[in-house]
């Protein structure tokens, strides 16, 4: 359901924000003290790994619920089956706009890996990733209501992206779980 920029515009555009406003987090107390890792360890914990598959357990559902039935949910017409060259749809915009939105909250709860409850803890102190978060909140709002030329996207109701919206917010919570 994606197109080819849009995807570009996932890769190119928000991970290297991402990582940007991640990189730039200064280290914990906690983080500080610990051991180092050895050289034989991985850099991948099993919190990481958990944390990845909870979220894939969580994404997915929502994601293909959307691409399935997200036209019967809004009541617009379905973006399936349309062939290349079509006017671009609603439907598969929400579907744009949801992933996003996941991929962006997510960005809080990747703030914290080593099983830390508080991922909200010291962001005032993180100029960097609060802002590149709003920028590029706010850039993905002006992209989808105004690009849709470019990115194969159709203006969506306020309603419609508060839904993207407190769809990615869920998952806040259930780094909690």
């Amino acid at each position: 359901p994606l197109t080819a920029v849009q995807v570009l515009w996932i890769n190119l555009a928000m991970d290297p924000r991402a990582a940007l406003s991640l990189a730039t987090e200064s280290p914990t107390p906690i983080l500080r003290d610990r051991a180092p890792y050895g050289k034989n360890e991985s850099l991948i914990s099993n919190v990481i790994i958990r944390n990845l598959l909870v979220q894939v357990f969580f994404h997915v559902p929502i994601l293909l619920t959307v691409v399935f039935y997200g036209h019967k949910m809004f009541n617009v017409p379905i973006g399936m089956k349309l062939g290349y060259g079509h006017v671009p749809t609603e439907h598969y915009t929400m579907v744009f706009n949801v992933f996003v939105c996941l991929e962006l909250f997510n960005e809080f709860n990747s703030r914290r890996i080593n099983n830390e409850a508080n991922v909200f803890e010291n962001l005032s102190k993180n100029a960097m990733f609060y802002s590149i978060f709003i920028i590029s909140l706010v850039m993905q709002v002006l992209l989808v209501q105004f690009a849709g030329r470019v990115f194969n996207t159709h203006p969506l109701s306020f309603a419609q992206h508060l839904f993207c919206i407190m769809m990615g917010v869920l998952t806040l919570p259930l780094y909690q779980l």
